[in-house]
């Protein structure tokens, strides 16, 4: 269990790993060092929102918060190519610092 207060910050961004494969990546660090991914691996949700909505929404309480957010856009075109464009719109929210 965490509160806000516990997050020390965010980093969010496309990773390029083998093979040309694009890794989408959305990490929340905490004061006492520990950290979770929350896009590394499958992406579910128990209710009527996307899991990508889920994780918007937190993104924006924490934004409330004053927590600081790292965003590297790099590779985003390229993780965006194939995907379905309400997904990415969606995603590329996460992006956004203010």
């Amino acid at each position: 269990m965490f509160t806000f207060s516990d997050v020390k910050g965010i980093d969010v961004g496309v990773d390029k790993e083998k093979n040309d494969v694009y890794a989408f990546y959305y990490t929340v660090k905490f004061n006492d060092g520990n950290f979770v991914d929350f896009f590394d691996g499958s992406m579910m949700s128990n209710n009527d929102k996307d899991f990508e909505l889920l994780i918007t929404d937190f993104d924006e309480k924490l934004k409330a918060q004053n927590v600081v957010k790292t965003v590297s856009k790099v590779y985003f075109e390229a993780y965006s190519i194939g995907l379905e464009k309400g997904y990415v719109s969606r995603i590329e929210q996460l992006f956004l610092t203010d």
